[in-house]
């Protein structure tokens, strides 16, 4: 795939979601940081290593796609805290990758997206909860709660979600750099039509500036 400048793509800008009255008021803002301080503590170490890279990806990512402040601020904090929900789940669910699950495993793993919304928003209502909720959603439809399809998503869950495997399969499966270039080619393929191919497009470019840096 031919890696394009930034500058090719068409910023996701939303006028409704930039207006102050959607922006998050400072008591609610506290709350959610209280929570990131509250899972970054309790995650365990693979947990919150992959949160710290999936925050600083979707940042990446955000910037690429000209994201406005309003969005860009709600999908980092939505970053900070969407895997808050696996701590309600059984501890040995908490301690592996969601390839090397059993089915029932599986089915029991894909419902934290449901338990994250809930303990970081008041109510559906609040500008995290659909990000969330949806952040393990394919834009196929085959997702982990299976309640949304394509443009149904919200862009910031579309982010949440490529930033959120990529980086998952990356810790767990990427532990060379053969294997590492092969989950990105399969990344690229997006096979079934899982992703937002402008979001893929934006994963690769923020890894190309990534390796470039350092």
């Amino acid at each position: 795939m031919k890696l394009e400048a930034a500058s090719s793509f068409t910023p996701y800008h939303s006028p409704a979601i930039a207006s102050a009255e959607l922006l998050l008021d400072p008591k609610e803002y506290d709350r959610i940081r209280e929570i990131c301080v509250f899972a970054s503590h309790m995650l365990n170490d693979n947990k919150s290593l992959i949160t710290g890279r999936v925050e600083a990806r979707c940042e990446s990512m955000a910037d690429i796609l000209s994201l406005n402040d309003a969005i860009t601020l709600q999908l980092t904090l939505a970053a900070k805290v969407h895997r808050v929900g696996e701590l309600l789940l059984n501890s040995s669910l908490q301690d592996k990758c969601y390839l090397d699950m059993g089915l029932e495993e599986r089915r029991a793993y894909q419902s934290y997206p449901i338990f994250s919304a809930r303990r970081v928003c008041e109510s559906e209502s609040s500008p995290l909860h659909e990000i969330l909720i949806h952040h393990r959603e394919y834009m196929s439809g085959e997702g982990f709660l299976k309640t949304s399809r394509g443009a149904d998503i919200s862009v910031g869950a579309r982010i949440l979600c490529v930033a959120t495997e990529y980086e998952e399969l990356i810790c767990y499966k990427g532990d060379d750099f053969r294997k590492q270039d092969l989950i990105q080619r399969n990344m690229i393929r997006n096979l079934v039509g899982k992703y937002d191919t402008d979001i893929i497009d934006a994963l690769m470019i923020s890894i190309s500036e990534s390796a470039t840096q350092h």
